[in-house]
């Protein structure tokens, strides 16, 4: 019998339980980053909110926790906004196309997110084992340098429009925030026109950008999913096209 449906021994600690410990030793540590931080324990999520933009950490549990045997949390980051969650809502054809995660839902005005460890370079995978309490205080430590560091450069490249292009354009990015999410977040706060700067900045920064945002347009009424040869970037900001010429005017 698998031993997540074994009967559980009382005296153990429960998997739930020293999650959200764990979460809330995280955000108690973190309220000195600047901004309104608090604690959403429901989500495992830690929130620090700053004007428009409201930075997320949070914390999946692994579906094979196991009382006394293994606690694995996935870390995550993500930023909010509040402009975007409005534009959104008043745009029905904006929700149609590009929403492949959970992490994309048009309702919450996400725009940037991923596994805390897509937002290094090279890209890491990061998973804390809790189970042992000797581990938790060195893990803790690292987690919270982690998001430190990530929330540092987050907010450098979210300062601005140019910040923003900066970031939405570069090579290293292309997983944390999704070429059709930076194309509505642009839409939202700057305008369509702003919106075309970016998808030809971004074309020319990907090798034959062009000609791979031309064969984008004409493969993906056929082929809405592909993901190759396109590349993500281009396929997206092909995405919100489509969308546009499809849907009513913003």
């Amino acid at each position: 019998m698998h031993a997540r449906f074994r009967p559980v021994d009382p005296s153990l600690e429960r998997p739930r339980e020293v999650s959200a410990k764990f979460v809330a030793a995280v955000a108690e540590v973190l309220t000195n980053l600047p901004g309104d931080c608090r604690l959403i324990s429901s989500r495992r999520e830690v929130q620090v909110a700053r004007g428009d933009l409201t930075y997320a950490y949070s914390f999946q549990s692994s579906s094979e926790n196991v009382a006394g045997a293994t606690i694995v949390l996935l870390p995550h980051a993500g930023v909010k906004s509040q402009t975007l969650r409005q534009w959104r809502r008043g745009k029905p054809w904006a929700r149609a196309f590009g929403r492949e995660t959970p992490l994309k839902r048009a309702d919450d005005g996400l725009f940037v997110g991923g596994m805390l460890g897509n937002f290094f370079w090279p890209r890491r995978y990061i998973a804390l084992e809790v189970a042992d309490p000797a581990n938790r205080d060195r893990l803790l430590k690292q987690v919270v340098d982690d998001i430190r560091s990530v929330d540092a450069r987050l907010q450098r490249d979210l300062r601005d429009r140019d910040t923003f292009f900066d970031y939405a354009t570069r090579e290293d990015t292309d997983i944390e925030c999704m070429a059709d999410n930076a194309c509505e977040y642009i839409a939202a706060n700057w305008g369509l026109d702003a919106v075309g700067q970016y998808i030809d900045r971004m074309t020319r920064s990907v090798s034959n950008g062009q000609e791979l945002f031309r064969r984008a347009l004409a493969q993906l009424p056929n082929d809405p999913d592909s993901r190759e040869p396109i590349g993500w970037r281009v396929r997206g900001a092909a995405l919100f096209s489509l969308a546009h010429d499809l849907g009513p005017q913003p």
